[in-house]
């Protein structure tokens, strides 16, 4: 299950770094 939450981590990092930078 830690792949999965790392996974969930990396998705809400990408959409606060897009949201960012928009």
């Amino acid at each position: 299950m830690r792949v999965f939450d790392e996974k969930i981590n990396g998705v809400k990092h990408r959409i606060i770094e897009f949201r960012s930078l928009g």
